[in-house]
């Protein structure tokens, strides 16, 4: 009688072609900024916050974006 086995199958392993480059990891990176830049703008508009404090709850991914910019420039095509 065979031992059997109580995992799963492995559905799929990801091989060398399918990884991120870092350029469109980098891209991913700013579009994730945006979109969190985004729900901020939006959830404080909806909660009534004043511009003041919706400016302050911004500035991370504002900061994260600019960093982000700053790094998309030097990586390699």
């Amino acid at each position: 009688m065979k031992p059997t086995t109580t995992q799963a199958p492995v559905a799929h392993v990801a091989t060398q072609k399918e990884t991120l480059t870092p350029r469109e990891g980098t891209f991913l990176m700013m579009v994730a900024q945006l979109v969190v830049l985004t729900c901020i703008v939006l959830a404080a508009t909806v909660g009534g916050l004043s511009w003041q404090w919706t400016l302050l709850l911004a500035i991370p991914p504002v900061i994260g974006g600019a960093l982000l910019s700053r790094v998309w420039g030097k990586v390699p095509q």
